[in-house]
C-alpha cells in the first residue's frame, strides 16, 4: 500500500488519469506488478478514494500486487526482505512527477481491500468573505434534517438525494472551513454540492481545495 499526496498542478489529473500516472512510474523504476490474466492482461493497481479534478489531496491510497519471490528492480529478481519497503519506496518517488509526493508504502501479505470511511474536505477563503452569510450557512448544515440535491447523470433520469447522511460536521475556524464527509457504500457528498449549500464561489478560495484526513476501514 501507498500513502501519497497530490497537490499543484496534477489535482487537475482525473482518477484514470493519476492510476496512469503510478502504472508507468512503476514501469519506470523497475517494479514488476502483478497483471490480470486472459486476453487483455491489466495491471492490478488502484487508487482506493476518487479524487475530484481540481482538489488536492493530503492522504490518498495506492494499492498494487507484488510477487513476494520476484520484485523486479531494473531487470535483477529480487525476493521480499526487511527493507523492500524502503527500496521499493524509493524507487517509486525518483520516478512520480513535482505534485506528487509518496508519503510511505508497505508491503502485507495476501489481497487487501481497504475500504475508505470519510474525509475531511477544506476550504481556505479569502478574509472578505468570512461573514455571517457563512456562519449562518454552516450552521443550518448542521442543524438540517434532510439536505436534498439533484444529480445529473449520464445518459440517465437526474434525480434527487438526501446527503444529510454524509455529513459528520461543518467547522469554521479562523480562515477554513472543515467539513468532516461520511463515505458509505451508497455514496457520499461531492465536492461541487458543498461548495454550493455553502455558497462558496472559486474566486472566494485562497488556495485549492483540499482533501486530508482520510480514514480507511
Amino acid at each position: 500500500m501507498v500513502r501519497f499526496r497530490i497537490i499543484g498542478d496534477l489535482r487537475f489529473l482525473s482518477h484514470a488519469e493519476t492510476v496512469r500516472l503510478f502504472q508507468r512510474a512503476l514501469q519506470r523504476g523497475g517494479i514488476g506488478i502483478v497483471h490480470s490474466g486472459r486476453f487483455n492482461p491489466r495491471p492490478r493497481i488502484s487508487a482506493v478514494l476518487p479524487r475530484t479534478v481540481g482538489v488536492e489531496s493530503e492522504d490518498d491510497l495506492l494499492v498494487f500486487q507484488l510477487y513476494a519471490d520476484r520484485m523486479f528492480r531494473h531487470g535483477q529478481a529480487t525476493a521480499y526482505d526487511e527493507s523492500s519497503d524502503e527500496v521499493l519506496q524509493k524507487a517509486l518517488s525518483d520516478q512520480v512527477p513535482q505534485g506528487c509526493e509518496i508519503v510511505s508504502l508497505s508491503l502485507r501479505e495476501g489481497k487487501i481491500s481497504p475500504q475508505p470511511r470519510a474525509a475531511t474536505v477544506v476550504f481556505q477563503l479569502e478574509d472578505e468573505y468570512l461573514d455571517d452569510r457563512l456562519r449562518r450557512h454552516c450552521r443550518e448544515l448542521v442543524d438540517a434534517e434532510e439536505l436534498l440535491v439533484v444529480r445529473n447523470r449520464p445518459s440517465k433520469k437526474t434525480r434527487t438525494k438526501d446527503i444529510r447522511g454524509f455529513l459528520e460536521s461543518v467547522e469554521l475556524s479562523g480562515r477554513q472551513v472543515s467539513v468532516r464527509c461520511l463515505i458509505k457504500t451508497e455514496g457520499t457528498v461531492r465536492v461541487n454540492e458543498l461548495q454550493e449549500m455553502l455558497g462558496l464561489e472559486t474566486e472566494k478560495l485562497r488556495e485549492p481545495i483540499k482533501r486530508m484526513d482520510v480514514e480507511f476501514e
